[in-house]
Parts: structure tokens; sequence; C-alpha cells
């Protein structure tokens, strides 16, 4: 007779804590009227507790492995080895996220040590939308505030847009009805220490349905311009969908509407071009992009059909002007020139990634267009395109600009040479010297996997990127997105090369050469200590590196990892945050020479299931690097060129006893035993199912 018992929620709750014992279950057997039955222990793995154990097999049993198990690789798609010279500093998800959330589709903004995220269909209620901040401190991000709207209601898709700038977040709720169906509305948040307050709800002065106020956002210091790419160009609704931005200004912490910007082409020109669907503020002047924008003059007549375009606003005193229109050189019908705009001083970058490639040979590889001011007068400077571009990339469709650098995304690449993950995304870095664009760098996910689109929305101040990846599985949560945090984008050129690079993750047992303490195991047990070393060269004969880096992150560690100890090298200083571990070279890295830059020993957390991981390390530096393809490791690859792995083995040893409680009985009479099961760890248990078979001698008609 057997009875197989799944543990209950409440004990379920229980048995996960390794070391402790739960009350799996009392047990009632009323006999027939016939035979006596004694108890005794004949349970498997059983232990007699306070009295004998009813007769039975009391076996447990679990997903997680009783003793010696075997390490489970989680497979992830490998990286090229491409150019990275750029540090991913980290991922970023929400605390809460959930399915279908788009964390990052849309809209990523970054200023100084904070970020912010869209996620649009987040809710309760329904598709309402949120937004999230995350700051950096040290080595470390973390999520500091969820913005929500007050008045959320289901489907306005607050967090579609949003833009940071200091302690001032705005946010976009493109289809909130305050003005009708649709119509849209802004948000704006202030930080006060590490506390985020609402300040005031924005709405357009002539508001109506359908204009998707704040389908695009953006911020500088007390002005910000909302985009409303279905406005309907003013008092009578004249021009259908051509769309506006519209200028606010803060003052003393109210906020009022400065100016409307619109398109100034002719008439016929105007309806359809859905200007604000992108926008962007730098002190006295905003780009807006309309991607749907007739183009210049088609060759057989009339003008070429949603080539796009992007407009320039300046501001003088109060008053608002149209200052350019900028057009394509190259343009073509359907390039969408407009889907994003950026701007930063005199130089605009503008996204165009429905865009041909040259003489129309690469269907929607995508362009990005730099435009510079000289004077009164705006004019093309460069075309940007990716060095490894294939059709149906749509490079462009993000792009974002700060002094000399500008980042743009292509959400449909497919993760480098030989295309190993289709459309995971990639960030694509370009610097200008002497009026010269360059492709520094090519970005993608360390953990990059099919149909992730990294590089939907991308952001860039100062040497930090983000990249949003709407459609990224954090923890197995399909698209519930993430975006990836780069640092060290571009070089200082006035130094003198150094060929840095990453040697390895020491991690076989042995001896540590900063401690002498003993490294590993591997593979370690969920819930016990796990330690190692790190080492880097400098491989230049002759030039030592400034401003050396190294970032070690442990890929697939989805439960906590805490940090124990870091013993550093001489002249290395570390710290961490997570699962990652950050160390910096206190001075100069000499030419020709190999270090230890730490020992680190971690404690993986109990719950961890079992996987192999890897040492995602990674080392840049302020010189420029002649050789970027040792700067680090491939995450899933193979060869010299592979990171480390080591495996994490959830073990949980469990044992199971029965205590009879009422041990023997007469014919007809009554048995009573409880059934307790001991996890002794190391690891949590997820689940168990305990199954007792009572022994042929009870007769028939016994029951349960």
């Amino acid at each position: 007779m057997d009875r197989s018992m799944s543990l209950s929620p409440l004990y379920g709750k229980l048995v996960r804590v390794a070391a402790v014992a739960v009350v799996v279950a009392l047990v009632m057997v009323v006999l027939p009227t016939a035979n006596v039955v004694s108890a005794r222990d004949v349970g498997t793995d059983a232990q007699s507790v306070g009295g004998p154990v009813l007769a039975g097999d009391g076996g447990v049993s679990s997903p997680v492995p009783d003793g010696p198990g075997g390490v489970e690789a989680l497979s992830r798609g490998a990286l090229p080895a491409g150019l990275l010279a750029a540090i991913e500093e980290a991922k970023l998800t929400a605390s809460d996220g959930a399915a279908g959330d788009w964390f990052g589709y849309s809209s990523v903004s970054v200023s100084g040590d904070t970020a912010v995220i869209g996620a649009h269909l987040d809710g309760p209620p329904y598709h309402s939308g949120s937004a999230y901040v995350f700051v950096r401190s040290g080595a470390s991000w973390s999520q500091q505030a969820k913005l929500t709207a007050s008045d959320a209601a289901a489907g306005d898709a607050f967090g579609y847009a949003v833009s940071v700038s200091g302690d001032t977040v705005v946010v976009g709720s493109r289809v909130d009805d305050d003005r009708g169906t649709n119509s849209g509305s802004a948000y704006v948040f202030v930080r006060n220490g590490a506390n985020w307050s609402f300040q005031q709800k924005l709405t357009a002065s002539d508001g109506s349905p359908h204009d998707y106020f704040g389908h695009s956002v953006s911020v500088s210091g007390d002005t910000l311009v909302v985009g409303a790419r279905g406005e309907d160009g003013g008092p009578g609704n004249p021009y259908t969908d051509s769309g506006a931005a519209y200028v606010f200004t803060r003052s003393s912490g109210a906020w009022t509407e400065q100016g409307i910007l619109r398109s100034d082409r002719s008439p016929s020109l105007r309806p359809y071009e859905l200007l604000g669907w992108s926008v962007a503020i730098d002190g006295d002047r905003v780009v807006a992009g309309a991607p749907d924008a007739m183009g210049p003059p088609a060759p057989g007549g009339g003008y070429l059909s949603k080539a796009g375009a992007a407009y320039v606003f300046s501001r003088s005193g109060t008053t608002w002007t149209n200052e350019a229109t900028l057009l394509a050189s190259n343009a073509g019908s359907y390039d969408h020139l407009g889907r994003s705009v950026g701007i930063s001083g005199g130089t605009i970058v503008v996204g165009s990634p429905n865009e041909d490639g040259p003489g129309d040979g690469l269907a929607g590889s995508g362009a990005a267009y730099v435009f510079v001011r000289s004077g009164g007068t705006w004019s093309q400077q460069a075309t940007l395109r990716a060095s490894d571009a294939q059709a149906g990339d749509l490079f462009g469709l993000s792009s974002a600009i700060d002094g000399d650098v500008v980042v743009v995304g292509a959400k449909k690449e497919d993760g480098g040479p030989g295309n190993p993950t289709p459309d995971s995304g990639a960030g694509y870095v370009f610097e200008r010297t002497a009026g010269t664009w360059t492709e520094l760098e090519i970005l993608h996910a360390s953990d990059a996997q099919n149909g992730d689109q990294f590089g939907h929305s991308a952001a860039i101040r100062g040497n930090t990127a983000v990249f949003g990846a709407p459609f990224e599985d954090p923890a197995g949560t399909a698209n519930a997105g993430a975006a990836y945090v780069f640092g060290d984008l571009a070089p200082d050129y006035s130094l003198p090369p150094a060929d840095l690079s990453i040697l390895t993750t020491v991690i076989d047992t042995g001896t540590g050469s900063i401690s002498g303490s003993t490294l590993g195991p591997d593979p370690v047990n969920a819930g016990q200590t796990y330690r190692f070393e790190i080492e880097v060269t400098n491989l230049d004969p002759t030039d030592a590196a400034e401003g050396v880096t190294v970032h070690d992150t442990l890929m697939y560690l989805d439960g906590s990892v805490t940090v124990q100890d870091i013993d550093t090298g001489d002249n290395w200083s570390c710290s961490s945050g997570g699962a990652q571990v950050v160390c910096t070279r206190t001075d100069d890295f000499p030419a020709n020479t190999t270090e230890t830059v730490a020992e680190v020993e971690i404690t993986v957390d109990s719950d961890q299931a079992t996987v192999t991981s890897e040492h995602y390390l990674q080392i840049s530096a302020d010189n420029p690097d002649p050789d970027l393809s040792n700067n680090r490791c491939v995450v899933g690859g193979s060869g010299s060129s592979a990171c480390e792995t080591f495996g994490v083995q959830a073990r949980a040893d469990l044992a199971v006893a029965k205590t009879a409680i009422i041990g023997s009985a007469p014919p007809g009479g009554t048995l009573l035993y409880e059934i307790e099961v001991t996890n002794n760890g190391p690891s949590r248990l997820l689940s168990a199912t305990v199954n007792d078979a009572l022994t042929a001698g009870f007769p028939a008609g016994t029951q349960i």
C-alpha cells in the first residue's frame, strides 16, 4: 500500500531551508477487526525519534540530488571575438519584473550615476506602465526607486518614454486619456537625497484625442520637451498627424508650457509627418524627428515618400523658432529618418533604420546621420553605418550623442560574425577626431540570446552608455526585458597605446598566490564558499597603462552571491556588487608585466540551481589599445578566448523519520504516526515527495 505525498505549500516553504526538519504529515491508519500489528523501523534512510517507527518504506526524493551530482550547463549563445574595449558594468532588471513588461523597449536614459528605464507594459493595472531608477555606487548598480503614476489606468503606457537630468526624471504616458482618448501626458519626478517624489503632471494646452503626447520626452535642467507625434497641426486640425513638440520650463518647482514646435514646411508636406516621434534637447535647442515626413524631391517628380526628416528649433529669450530642416543627403523612400535623434552642443545625430546601405544593396540595414552647426547653418558631416552591416539590422532605430561620441542601436543584428544569435541586437560606438567619425566598438550583451533585441533603445552620458533589450528573459521570465550599462567607451588618444590582456581567472584547486589559501572547489555546492584568483597582463613592451580597470562578472548565478573576502594584489583596489568584482590599479600598470589582481572568496546562495557559471572577465584602460580582441573573454566560447567556467551544484542531504504516536492497536483500532523530513543542506530544497509504503503485514481493509 503506497502513499506518495507532495508537500503542501506550507510544508514546501519550510522544507526549502537547509538543515531544517519538518513534520510532513500525521497519518492515521484504521485497522480491520482482525490481526494485531506491531510497529517496527524498516524505513529507508529513516531514524527512530522518540519511539518506534511504523513499518514502511519511509523514502524521500527531490529534484535536488541527494549526494554526488553532476553539473548542468546553461546554454548561452557565444559572443564574437570582435571589438570590445568598453566594460559591461551591469545588467539592469526590474526588481518585480514580469513576463511581457518589455523593460527597456523604447526608453532608457542616463545622467551621471543615475539611469532610468521604462517598462510601459508593466502592471497592475494592466499595461499601465512604470519606470525604474537605478544608481551607481562605486562598482555596483542598484535599483533606487520604481516610479508609477498616482492616477494610473489600464493601458496608459506610462514609461514608454523616459529622460533624466540630474535629480529630475520625466516619464511619458502616451495613451493617457486626460484630454481625450490617447491624448497622452507626461509626469515629472524629483529626487531629494535618495527619495523620489511626484512633482507635476503635464498635458498639452491644446491636447486632443490621439495626439500621443508623451510618445517621446527629453529634459535638460529646467527645460523639457514632450513629443506628440499624432497632433494635427494646431487650431482646426489642418494637418492630420503632422505632429508637434511641446516645451515646458520650471520656475520655483512649477512647470509651464513655453512653446509649441511644429513643421514650417509647405502645407502640402505637413500631414502625416509624425513630428515628435523622437525629441532631444540641449540648452536652447531642440531636435524633433519626423520619420514619416516627405523627403527631398523625387527624380520622377513629387517627393520621396516617408524618407523622414528632423527639425531643429532654437530659443531666444522665451521664444522658439524653426532653425533648420535636416534631410539625408542620400535619402530614399521609407528610410524613416528621425526614428531617433540626439543633440549635444552643435552636433546632432539622426537615426534612419530603414536606410538600405550603399547603393541600396542592404535593405533595412540602416544608417545614422551626423549634422553640425556652423554659425546659424546646419550641414551633414557624416553618414554612420555598421562595419558589419547586414540587411534588416535596423541600425539607427536608437541613437544618442554626448560630445564627440555617438552610440547607435541595431536591434535586429545577429550577434556578430557567423550570426550566432539572430536578432539578439548590438550597439555601436563612434568617435569623432578632427571632424572624422570612426567606429570604435561593437557591443553585445554578455548573455545575448536569440530575439533579445539589444539596442532597441540607447542612451549615453559621459563615458557611460545604456542599451535596452526588451525581449530578454531574465531568470526565464519571458520578455520581461533588461538594460545593459557599459563604461569606458572611448580611450584617451593623448596617451601612448598599451596592449592589455585578460589572462585567466584561476579556479583550479591549488594555492592562491596572494594569501596562500586554497582555491576552488570546482564544482562548488550551492550554499558553500568558492575562492578564485584573477590575473591580467600588459603585453606592450614599452608603455605603461593608465586607469586600468578589471571586471569579473559571474554569469548565470540567479541567486545572490555574497563576497566574503577580497585579497588584493599590490597597487590594486577592489570592490564588489552582486555577482561582480571590479578592481582598479591605483597607479600605472607597467609594460610587459603580468600581475595577480586579487583573490576573491564568495558564498553561493543556497537557493542557486545547478549551473555552469562563467567568469566574464574584461579589462580596459585610458590608453588606446592596439588589440582589443584580448580585452575580454568570450562567454559560451571555445578555445583560448573562452571564459573560464566553474560548476555550481545544488545538493541537499535529505533524511526522513517516522515516529509512532499510537504504535499498536487491537483489531478495529487506530494507529497514528508522524513523518518528519530533514534537509541537512547545504542547498535549499526546491520541492520534495515523500513516499510511504505500508508493508504486506497489513490486512485488506486497512484505511488511511
